[in-house]
């Protein structure tokens, strides 16, 4: 503490000096209450940046966090500081928390490391106890190690068979999605193949380039009744037999003209259905090309 020596004033400042020799308690309380409330702050921060602080291993069943809002005046006008009973049960369950987790150090050093930080957060925590409100239902029995532990087994018993169950589920669903996608691409072959199909079917019900009529096309004076169509019939022959007497010069050139129209008869009925032929040909040489060439491939032959 720092003395100063005290200095002699005037007497129109004494009263001054009194006035304020008197407020000296008041401004010692006030800066004791700010300091406290200062400490207060930052345990609270400290203590946050501990709880919020995640863990590093994942590998054990934690509980989720679950925020709810409640509003300052039912918190000032209906919730309450905890009793000492709590108080002594809530450090209980502190301490035994802290024992239970400094074993599991393999490391001494580690393990002193370990032990020395828990202590310091559990003061922290039974400092804050004290100030804590406690909504109107909390009971006793809820800050009861005993029952903790038994209610902290029965959830653990729960816990296991939900756990299987749960990667069982996450099995299927990886094996449903796994049909989902195969399913998926054989649908997106499926949906190829009827393109193509389609693409196919309008190909072939196109009709062949010298099938196609220009629109409007009408007919005019070239079907079969207006050009006398009629199939051939062969020389009848039998009109040269029905000479009587033939003038001798005549015989002989008749009978030369029965020989030509003879052969010329033999020769046609050899190549009778040479045109068919040809023209069947050239139809499905035609589709061949109209298949398998391309527009100026076909137009060019």
């Amino acid at each position: 503490m720092k003395v100063t020596k005290k200095q002699p004033k005037p007497k129109g400042t004494q009263k001054s000096a009194d006035s304020k020799a008197v407020q000296e308690p008041t401004s010692f309380h006030t800066e004791f209450s700010g300091s406290r409330r200062q400490n207060d702050e930052q345990d609270q921060d400290e203590l946050s940046e501990i709880l919020t602080e995640k863990p590093k291993a994942q590998g054990y069943p934690h509980l989720a966090h679950r925020i709810r809002n409640i509003p300052q005046e039912i918190v000032t006008s209906k919730w309450s500081p905890p009793s000492q009973q709590v108080q002594d049960q809530v450090r209980e369950i502190f301490t035994y928390a802290m024992r239970s987790v400094i074993p599991t150090r393999r490391d001494e050093r580690r393990g002193t490391e370990a032990e020395i930080l828990l202590r310091q957060v559990v003061r922290k925590l039974e400092r804050r106890v004290s100030r804590m409100l406690l909504p109107p239902n909390a009971k006793g029995m809820h800050f009861d190690l005993n029952q903790l532990l038994e209610r902290n087994r029965i959830l653990e018993s729960h816990l296991t068979p939900a756990t299987h169950a749960n990667e069982l589920l996450k099995k299927e669903i990886k094996r449903a999605e796994l049909e989902l996608a195969d399913e998926k691409r054989n649908l997106a072959e499926l949906e190829t193949n009827l393109k193509s199909a389609r693409l196919e079917q309008k190909k072939q019900d196109r009709p062949h380039p010298l099938l196609r009529l220009p629109k409007n096309f009408k007919i005019q004076g070239d079907g079969p009744e207006d050009i006398g169509l009629r199939p051939s019939t062969g020389t009848d022959m039998s009109v040269f037999d029905n000479f009587e007497n033939p003038d001798p010069d005549l015989g002989h050139i008749l009978e030369q003209l029965r020989r030509s129209l003879e052969s010329m008869q033999a020769n046609h009925d050899q190549v009778q259905g040479i045109d068919e032929a040809i023209k069947y040909a050239k139809v499905a040489l035609d589709d061949v090309l109209f298949n398998h060439a391309s527009s100026e491939q076909y137009d060019s032959l």
